[in-house]
């Protein structure tokens, strides 16, 4: 099928729908459905067996279109260098959802993006069902670098062959958030990259955020070079990486959670990472005002490739906060950086080096537990101003090795702890450093109602009773804090105030009112005389007999 107008231009308002194709074909290349203009193309079901040909399911080309609900089947008993397209758009301001693909042979691209004149923007890519089982894959991509403001989200990928990548697509202002990638591949080579999120473009990229996405990586074992999600661009700047869930089983000597570098303001949070071959958990680098917070970070035990939790090279203004790092060689490790802040993270069963560290400046560590290490526990190489602790009363590290008394028991090593190459922590903790807590508690919302604090800049929504936040680079200091209203409801405690870390955790509670109600009821006058009431200086005329006025609790009405 085919809707197009070459000689006058791009159609507009397209509408193609409920159709049923069904092709066999072995002479030439194949496309099910095309659309040249704007419009709609949905619901329809277009089957192809394309022995020996490159096919694609739908092309649409132009912008402001809508692709749903269509069903598109490819097969290839050919060639394994054939294409199989399901969908692909050539433009802008596409929408393409609620699709269901699946391609078997040759080389498969779930959902493929070009541009139009080079630029291709505000396209919607979401809660697609893709599954491919080819040679070289690709679950969703673009053909082009000059992407923006696009959203790529809620999408479930199945993703088997020799090589698979699942969602090549970031630009400017982009995000990718809640999908599901299922990966299987067979790649065994050393010079070749799978790259789960990431972009086949150098960037740069600027506002981008990878959320809350769900990556299971399996194969075969090899040299593969294998990374979750990547990003990389001079230039790049406010990147956030957070909320992702990525388990690997792949074993293979070269693979990463997290690759990213070249980029200023960056986040990296919340992220669960259990990898059962690592070469770099978290590898980041290139970086200035970075925060790694957070994460978990995972390898399985007896994983034979086994390299570190985390690296940090060449960077400034590096904060690592609360994460943890289990079953590694090496905790995390850093090299030509200027200015690092370490505190509140869990690390245990490191087998080779806690520490590692190669010619890098004004770095402190406090407050992080050490549990279960053999091998070296700081390895520096030419560092300069580094420190193990912060003053009396916040102390140091906790290191479950030492054996230190603590004389006046304020919870303070009375001796230094030996870190080797002529370093100390020279206030050790006796016991684990328990991350401290701000807890906000409200009172008076309906159950299920949404609410929100922003504290110390960072915000969270909930809809139950509490929110918590992690008080994290716990220092004796003031935190600030705002709780936000409510529609409908007043706020009593005061909208904002400032906290006080003094070795523990806070407690604010919250007090909304809500909406109270009484009617005003007029008799005497005649059916359909107007009156009047002035409520704290506003007046409001009535000409029915009753009128109700809606206050809060604690809140004066004359």
């Amino acid at each position: 099928i085919e809707a197009s107008q070459f000689s006058g231009g791009p159609l507009n308002n397209i509408s193609i729908t409920g159709n049923t194709i069904i092709e066999n074909q072995t002479a030439s290349d194949y496309v099910g459905i095309v659309s040249f203009g704007s419009g709609n193309v949905s619901n329809n079901v277009v089957t192809i067996n394309a022995s020996k040909v490159s096919a694609s399911g739908i092309f649409a080309f132009g912008q402001n279109t809508t692709l749903s609900g269509n069903t598109v089947n490819i097969t290839n008993g050919g060639s394994n260098s054939n294409q199989l397209l399901g969908i692909q758009t050539t433009g802008s301001n596409y929408t393409v959802s609620n699709n269901l693909i699946n391609l078997s042979g040759g080389n498969g691209i779930g959902i493929g993006l070009q541009a139009y004149k080079n630029k291709m923007n505000s396209n919607k890519i979401s809660d697609n069902t893709i599954s491919i089982s080819s040679v070289q894959v690709i679950g969703i991509s673009a053909s082009v670098s000059e992407l923006g403001n696009s959203a790529i989200s809620g999408n479930s990928l199945t993703l088997n062959g020799t090589l698979c990548s699942g969602i090549m697509f970031l630009g400017n202002n982009d995000s990718v958030s809640n999908n599901v990638i299922s990966v299987h591949q067979t790649d065994t080579s050393g010079s070749d990259s799978s790259i789960i999120i990431g972009s086949t473009f150098g960037g740069p990229f600027i506002n981008v955020a990878i959320t809350n996405n769900i990556i299971d990586v399996s194969g075969s074992t090899g040299n593969l070079q294998l990374k979750a999600i990547e990003v990389s661009g001079t230039g790049s700047n406010n990147v956030t990486v957070s909320g992702n869930f990525i388990h690997t089983t792949q074993i293979t000597k070269q693979a990463m959670a997290v690759d990213i570098q070249n980029v200023n303001n960056l986040i990296v949070s919340d992220n669960q990472i259990t990898m059962s071959s690592v070469y770099e958990a978290i590898f980041v680098g290139l970086l200035s005002n970075a925060v790694l917070q957070g994460n978990a970070v995972n390898a399985f035990h007896g994983t034979p490739f086994n390299g570190a939790g985390a690296e940090i090279y060449s960077s400034s203004s590096v904060q690592i906060l609360n994460n943890s790092f289990s079953n590694f060689n090496i905790s995390f490790s850093t090299n030509l950086v200027n200015g690092l802040i370490a505190a509140g993270n869990y690390v245990q069963n490191i087998s080779q080096y806690i520490l590692w560290s190669d010619t890098d400046s004004n770095m402190v560590f406090y407050h992080n537990n050490f549990i279960n290490y053999t091998g070296v526990i700081y390895n520096a190489i030419g560092d300069t101003n580094v420190t193990f602790n912060l003053s009396m009363p916040l102390g140091g590290n906790y290191w479950d090795n030492y054996k230190g008394t603590d004389g006046n028991g304020d919870g303070i090593g009375d001796t230094p702890f030996s870190l080797g190459s002529g370093y100390y922590d020279y206030l050790p903790l006796m016991k684990e450093w328990s991350r401290p807590k701000a807890v906000f508690t409200e009172t008076g919302l309906y159950s299920g109602t949404t609410w929100s604090v922003t504290f110390n800049g960072h915000t969270k929504t909930s809809s139950s009773s509490t929110i918590a936040f992690d008080i994290l680079n716990a220092t004796y200091q003031m935190y600030s804090y705002n709780i936000h209203s409510v529609s409908g409801f007043r706020l009593v405690t005061a909208s904002s105030g400032t906290q006080s870390y003094t070795g523990n955790g806070s407690q604010t509670n919250v007090q909304y009112n809500p909406p109270l109600t009484f009617t005003l009821k007029e008799t005497g006058l005649p059916s359909g005389t107007s009156w009047t009431v002035i409520i704290n200086g506003t007046t409001h005329t009535i000409t029915g007999n009753n009128y109700t006025v809606t206050g809060y609790d604690g809140t004066a009405l004359s």
